[in-house]
């Protein structure tokens, strides 16, 4: 893909809906906005990926040193989100995705998605680090299992994830 041009329609739509100044970093992008995203990526609304039904996509806005909270990726109706297609849109050199196993005895909290409904969350305090992938280049992921995403860098990043919302489903 072409990652100039894809910084380019992904930076003009995250100023002008004020994506970096939420008090969380991840975002969900307007219907109206998704296709100009995906032509850059040759990709088509309503298409399948990866067993993915292009429908819906999200966004990391990470600034310096910022951690999303951890989660568990589900739709409005609950259900999980099994399969994602997280692609950068800036470098990302020191950006990494991780995932957690509950710590013994721990407590999960509930915290609110990008798209406004209640999803699992876990304090740090309450987890167990079980593995790290960096995001410098595009990579699926399987977003129904505890995770975080953290820039540990000097710059502001973004990364989008392309994945199936139920809503929108015809399998559903």
């Amino acid at each position: 893909y072409n990652r100039e041009r894809l910084l380019e329609v992904v930076e003009q739509i995250v100023k002008k809906e004020g994506f970096f100044r939420k008090p969380v970093p991840i975002s969900s992008f307007k219907n109206t906005q998704k296709p100009s995203i995906l032509q850059v990526l040759e990709l088509e609304f309503g298409s399948l990926i990866f067993d993915i039904y292009i429908n819906s996509i999200t966004i990391a806005c990470l600034q310096p040193a910022q951690r999303s909270a951890i989660h568990v990726d589900r739709n409005f109706d609950n259900t999980p989100t099994l399969k994602a297609l997280n692609i950068p849109v800036t470098p990302c050199n020191n950006v990494v995705m991780n995932w957690y196993d509950v710590r013994p005895g721990g407590k999960i909290k509930i915290l609110k998605s990008a798209g406004g409904w209640e999803i699992p969350g876990l304090s740090l305090d309450q987890s167990i680090h079980r593995h790290s992938q960096k995001a410098d280049r595009p990579f699926i992921v399987n977003p129904s299992s505890f995770h975080d995403i953290v820039n540990n860098g000097e710059q502001m990043e973004m990364i989008i994830s392309i994945r199936t919302g139920y809503e929108d489903h015809p399998f559903k």
